[in-house]
């Protein structure tokens, strides 16, 4: 099955689950990016929002790289968010990682 095919797949059910465990969950809401705490004329979308905190991107990749863990994590960083979720379901077994982020230092 084609990768790309296959994000398409999970996603619907993916968000469904969420939906039915009674998470507050957006899909694709467009969120504002700042930096040094000057908001931009640009937005992020990411593939879910949780309880307006929690970043999921969904993958199907045959493998998680530094590529993708940097953009999570500056996603994060720029959207004021304080957790994200990198799920990949390309690989032979499902996984995932999470990433904190918090700007009190």
């Amino acid at each position: 099955m084609d990768l790309v095919f296959l994000k398409q797949f999970i996603r619907k059910p993916f968000k469904l689950n969420l939906i039915f465990k009674i998470f507050h969950t957006f899909h694709n809401k467009k969120i504002e990016i700042y930096y040094k705490n000057h908001k931009l004329k640009k937005y992020y979308v990411p593939d879910f929002l949780v309880f307006e905190h929690i970043v999921i991107e969904i993958k199907s990749m045959k493998t998680i790289t530094r590529i993708e863990e940097a953009q999570i994590i500056n996603s994060i960083k720029s959207c004021k968010k304080e957790l994200g979720l990198l799920i990949n379901f390309g690989e032979l077994s499902l996984n995932w990682k999470r990433y904190i982020y918090t700007d009190k230092y």
